[in-house]
């Protein structure tokens, strides 16, 4: 069963798997601990009960809703639970190789007498080359729950050691009883066995369904046989000759040659016929229309029952944009409404003008009580299925919402003015890359760029997207030229090319109509209409609204050239809280207009803020509830890592698609606290010693430092929770340290103390009081940015 080649990764993966086989399901013996016979039908049997017919759905998180499922089982149990989670981690790259160990540690600490780990199994802890996908990432429970039943049925089915031996020294034997075992929605997890078990037979795919377009693609290759896996056999066998020896499918040359491009729903604009024109009317379609609506395709004709107003009334060249029954109606919020799945939508293009007729005749005219007397020619360009605005199909929430406001006008067209982007979603089942691997490609486009730290890059560029992945604002403060504004152009090139905005905070910002606009009444009363001044802060966000699943990165830079409250309250509120803060508006020809209900709407989860903040005596300082809610990254420049020509920056290129989404993925993934223990006892003791001095934090910042320890963690930006507890010391809690030598003083000394207790070593942040106390001596006052 073990393997070797490129395609099948590192042998040591393929040698644990096989242990697992050997070992456990056909020996029964445990993996840690091969004196003890843990995988056995009794054990598994357990298992089931415990925890997959006890299914806990509870807010809490995974491992203490495990505890409570595990309570009353035996250590051996208990021991098996712990590798079948180890089983379940082998073949994904996007967990590293601490955040295992410790999760099973985690699972083995449930125990009467745990299992101590030594280094002996770090060989089972390495990072294998399969992406799993999300789906498997999220939903732990029920893969490992795939793995309990097979477990249960295959000691129920064979009861010899010899017969579960044969079973699995057969690939297609093992194949057919892995499908008889109930899936359960963990098709990912058998997939995953079957190659980890024979690796050399079947794919490292875990999705069916990429497997499904491998074949579809290549059906002429697939030979005879009707099972997928067979044929990707006779596939690949095919394709080496030109793609090469163990080639992977998932490599950035060959997966486009399989996997369909995103559609594009209506295709870019450009010069043909079938463009985007600069009009498209929205009309909501309900059950009636619905029957009316292949009544009309078949005659090439639609029409309405009142008269359209002179911006909606249809004209020819004209697009129109047909949107199918929203799931729950149009009868919610428009947060909620935007979000929600549609039937169906259809593009199509007016080809006559609208004429007033009487006679009409429609499906649901029978009756002889409604009439369509407004009616012009049409043509359907391009059906949609199944549609989920929120998944990005419909890129630009102000479809959605001319819906609304077509269903509320009993199906009349509400006009939308300028070119828009619809993007088809990513693939539902998309792997989310592993934080690492974001914070390695970053990393890796900066230095290629020009941009480099020198012995600090990877801790910088790794800082800046754990701490935007924990919050969305981030504070990038220190000297004038030190790189805080290039790294943040960088970040904002590196995650969309065009999809970042740098703009420069001028002295005279007083109030949030700088950021957020204004009503205007001057252009209101020259076009008869209200009218909203819209700043380039607000229109990068309704931008932003109309790619949802893409990160819009928006740099302020110079923050506190003004006073950063009377200008930034809103947005950081918005930020902080998800209240409704920007403005409501809708485009039309004339201008933005402002929409009375809800006249604002809430921040647009794809915006994040980096603010750029130099130290100096012609700058303002940032309030304590500023800092609260922001990670601070302090810049300072080495004398070592001074160097001709790095002023040569050039742009960084774009990354891929798929990270981009990841990292907004990621973003709003929920805070895993598995393991956190040890950095919450240290933040309570930290806690404590700053109330002495009323410099205490609050939950936020409690909160905040343990979801970016697990971002920190996976990322491998760090290895320990002291190193996590480092770099939070020196963004969320050094920051907000400021005054008198009397006032802090002995703060300083207390928090020095602190860092260089031998337990929990904290280098950075010894190294940072050092010269905040050496300049509080000097000046008899101190704050984290002098």
């Amino acid at each position: 069963m073990t393997a070797t080649g490129k395609r099948t990764g590192d042998r040591a993966l393929y040698e644990v798997a096989d242990r697992f086989a050997h070992n456990g399901f056909v020996d029964g013996t445990a993996f840690f601990d091969p004196t003890r016979t843990a995988w056995t039908k009794m054990n598994f049997s357990a298992l089931e009960e415990l925890f997959v017919n006890r299914p806990d759905i509870s807010a809490r998180n995974y491992l203490s809703k495990l505890e409570l499922q595990m309570d009353g089982a035996t250590d051996d149990q208990i021991l098996l639970m712990a590798e079948l989670h180890l089983l379940y981690l082998l073949p994904s790259h996007s967990v590293g190789p601490h955040r295992r160990r410790e999760i099973v540690e985690s699972v083995l600490k449930l125990s009467k007498e745990p299992f101590v780990l030594d280094s002996a199994f770090d060989q089972a802890f390495e990072v294998a080359h399969i992406r799993p996908g999300t789906f498997w990432s999220t939903r732990r429970d029920l893969h490992i729950g795939y793995l309990v039943r097979a477990g249960v049925t295959l000691f129920e089915a064979y009861p010899s050691v010899d017969d579960r031996r044969d079973l699995f020294d057969d690939p297609w034997m093992l194949k057919d009883f892995l499908e008889s075992v109930p899936v359960k929605s963990a098709t990912a997890q058998r997939e995953l066995l079957l190659h980890l078990m024979h690796p050399s037979v079947f794919e490292p795919i875990s999705k069916m369904a990429d497997k499904e377009l491998i074949v579809t693609r290549w059906p002429e290759l697939a030979g005879n046989s009707d099972d997928i896996d067979r044929q990707l056999i006779e596939i690949r066998t095919q394709l080496t000759p030109d793609l090469g020896d163990d080639f992977d499918y998932y490599a950035p040359e060959i997966r486009p040659l399989w996997h369909p491009a995103p559609k594009t729903l209506p295709p870019a604009a450009g010069t043909d016929a079938e463009s985007q024109p600069a009009r498209t009317l929205v009309v909501y379609m309900t059950d009636a229309s619905s029957a009316n609506y292949a009544f009309g395709v078949e005659r090439g004709t639609w029409a309405f029952k009142k008269e359209p107003t002179d911006d909606n009334d249809p004209r020819v060249g004209d697009h129109l944009l047909f949107v199918f029954k929203a799931k729950f109606g149009p009868r919610q919020s428009p947060e909620q409404f935007i979000t929600q799945p549609v039937e169906r939508v259809v593009r199509a293009r007016v080809t006559r003008p609208m004429v007033v007729t009487t006679n009409s005749f429609w499906p649901d005219e029978k009756e002889g009580e409604v009439v369509y007397p407004y009616q012009f020619g049409f043509i359907e360009l391009e059906s949609v299925d199944d549609v989920a605005a929120k998944s990005g199909l419909i890129a630009d929430p102000r479809v959605m919402i001319a819906a609304k406001a077509s269903a509320s006008a009993g199906g009349q067209p509400v006009l939308i003015v300028g070119q828009m982007a619809f993007a088809m979603p990513p693939d539902a089942d998309e792997d989310t890359l592993p934080i690492a691997e974001l914070l390695s490609e970053f990393a890796d486009a900066t230095e290629v760029s020009g941009l480099n730290w020198g012995s600090e890059h990877d801790h910088i560029t790794g800082t800046l997207i754990a701490s935007l992945l924990t919050k969305r604002f981030a504070i990038l403060s220190g000297l004038s030229g030190s790189g805080k504004t290039r790294l943040a152009i960088a970040l904002g090139q590196w995650l969309g090319g065009d999809r970042y905005r740098v703009v420069p905070v001028r002295p005279d910002w007083t109030s949030p109509d700088a950021t957020l606009g204004y009503r205007d009444g001057l252009m209101g009363a020259a076009h008869g209409k209200e009218r909203w001044h819209v700043p380039e802060v607000l229109e990068f966000l309704m931008r932003a609204r109309s790619e949802p699943t893409m990160p819009f990165i928006l740099v302020l830079d110079e923050m506190n050239l003004a006073h950063v409250e009377r200008y930034f309250a809103e947005m950081l509120s918005g930020i902080e809280s998800g209240e409704r803060v920007v403005p409501n508006l809708l485009r039309t020809e004339t201008g933005w207009e402002p929409i009375s209900e809800p006249s604002h709407v809430a921040w647009p989860q794809n915006v994040f803020v980096i603010g750029t903040v130099n130290a100096d005596e012609t700058t303002y300082a940032f309030s304590p509830k500023v800092l609260d809610r922001a990670n601070t990254i302090e810049f300072r420049v080495v004398s070592d890592a001074l160097q001709v020509g790095l002023g040569a920056i050039a742009p960084v290129q774009p990354a891929s698609a798929a990270t981009a989404r990841s990292f907004q993925v990621l973003s709003e993934s929920d805070s895993l606290l598995e393991g956190s223990e040890k950095l919450q006892a240290r933040l309570r003791e930290l806690h404590k010693l700053l109330a002495e001095y009323n410099f205490e934090f609050g939950h936020r910042v409690f909160q905040e430092a343990v979801r970016f320890r697990w971002f920190a963690l996976e990322g491998r930006l760090c290895d320990t929770d002291a190193e996590v507890l480092d770099i939070q010391m020196m963004q969320k809690i050094l920051p907000r340290i400021h005054g008198a030598q009397r006032r802090v003083q002995k703060l300083l000394d207390g928090l020095h103390h602190f860092s260089s207790d031998e337990t929990r070593s904290l280098p950075r942040t010894m190294r940072r009081i050092d010269r905040m106390r050496d300049l509080l001596h000097a000046n008899h006052f101190v704050c984290f940015t002098d």
